[in-house]
């Protein structure tokens, strides 16, 4: 492929996840939405993250100071809990927590009332031929009558 040419990025990349109702939130900077899917890539299974600034800063490609701006402006809005850690004279890094926001509930209550899907009309995936599938199919609509 060559620079410029058109191409499908569908599946090509692998990358952050910012949930759909965070990026439509108006209340949060794009650059705090960013920076909340970056974190949660470093996320472990307890659901803690603990990248240095200097390694955001790099990986978002902002400063470090916009960085802390980004965190804050998170921890303000209620989407983290930081907890600012010590080591002998100096400050390691923060081990950030992520915390359930009033939005999220309001997305689940959006999926909750969402109709169920009308079942597929496409006939599931067989080894069986379409005669054979359509004689198995008749066979249990007469067993269930």
């Amino acid at each position: 492929m060559k620079i410029g040419e058109p191409f499908n990025p569908y599946r090509m990349f692998t990358g952050i996840f910012i949930p759909n109702v965070l990026v439509s939130y108006k209340d949060l900077s794009p650059g705090a939405k960013l920076c909340y899917g970056r974190l949660a890539q470093y996320a472990g299974e307890n659901g803690e993250a603990y990248p240095a600034y200097k390694t955001l800063s790099e990986e978002l490609g902002v400063s470090k100071r916009t960085v802390m701006r980004y965190v804050e402006e998170l921890v303000n809005k209620g989407f983290l809990y930081a907890v600012h850690r010590i080591d002998g004279d100096h400050q390691t890094t923060n081990i950030y927590k992520f915390l359930w926001h009033e939005i999220f509930d309001t997305s689940m209550e959006r999926k909750e009332m969402t109709p169920p899907s009308v079942k597929s009309v496409t006939p599931p995936v067989t080894d069986l031929s379409p005669k054979e599938n359509q004689l198995r199919e008749s066979n249990k609509k007469k067993r269930s009558s």
